[in-house]
């Protein structure tokens, strides 16, 4: 399934990194927060896949927890610039050119995992990766996507995009992967949020925001006034190769049985800020 073109901009982008070894602090929260979230999932010794890793960050908090990790991509920049970070923290992995969609390889992993992959393709090539990924699982599979009702998020690409400074080309996030899955052959297990702290790298880079309102927004992303699949810049979806897989801690379909007390604490959380912006800074 190859896309020479796809191939070739991701090629791009990785060259232009390839001495960026960094972790931004916003982006290292994000990541270690994904990691944790993944414990349930982690026996011991377990292995994973990162199947499109790009710089392989996600893999290298797995791997901080113990988890034995391996690395594909189809582009050899974003292997050498995954090498390199790997290298830099000390840490363990296997690496592995190729397309996940080709069918090499052994189910040999317990989760077989991409994040910022799947939104740049159709829902037939999304198909197509995730049974490419399930192929590589004995247990599971998780897509990690930006999130369909984040709208800071869509503000900051629009004006990204309007300024010619958006690389990536086509790019849709998602508020569900259930067909995907059920497409594939997989048994979904639910979705959970992540990256409320990402709205303030986003909110850095919307333009025609004063300081103060800047300032406003990002307090108010940390307090319960928007609901999570508001706040969150990433929505993970989770399945199993295995029909008799049973719910993981944190994945779960959201409903509304807690709406009354989550529109009070919404509510009470909104006069609490207002109170303590309205008495102004502590004194000295």
């Amino acid at each position: 399934m190859t896309d020479r073109s796809e191939q070739h901009k991701w090629d791009h982008y990785y060259r232009e990194l390839a001495s960026s070894t960094e972790i931004h602090a916003g982006a290292r929260i994000v990541y270690e927060e994904v990691a944790q979230a993944l414990r349930p999932l982690m026996s011991a010794g377990g292995r994973a896949l990162e199947a499109g890793c790009g710089a392989g960050f996600q893999s290298l908090f797995l791997a901080r927890l113990g988890w034995q990790v391996s690395l594909l991509d189809f582009s050899e920049e974003a292997l050498s610039v995954a090498r390199g970070v790997f290298q830099r923290f000390e840490q363990p992995a296997r690496f592995e050119t190729g397309d996940i969609t080709a069918g090499a390889g052994e189910a040999d992993h317990d989760l077989v995992f991409n994040s910022g992959v799947l939104e740049h393709y159709s829902f037939e090539d999304q198909v197509r990766l995730v049974r490419g990924m399930a192929r590589r699982s004995r247990r599971h599979v998780l897509v990690l996507v930006p999130n369909r009702h984040c709208h800071w998020y869509w503000i900051w690409r629009a004006q990204q995009a309007v300024a010619g400074q958006w690389p990536f080309g086509y790019e849709k996030p998602a508020s569900d992967y259930r067909p995907v899955f059920e497409a594939a052959g997989l048994n979904c297990l639910g979705r959970a949020w992540f990256a409320t702290g990402a709205i303030g790298h986003f909110l850095q880079g919307v333009q025609g925001l004063d300081d103060p309102l800047r300032a406003l927004l990002v307090r108010m992303n940390t307090l319960p006034i928007f609901p999570v699949e508001q706040r969150a810049y990433l929505v993970g979806f989770l399945a199993s190769v295995r029909t008799d897989a049973t719910a993981v801690a944190g994945f779960a379909d959201q409903d509304d049985t807690d709406a009354d007390a989550s529109d009070a604490r919404a509510a009470q959380a909104l006069d609490t800020l207002v109170s303590d912006l309205r008495r102004g800074p502590p004194a000295a």
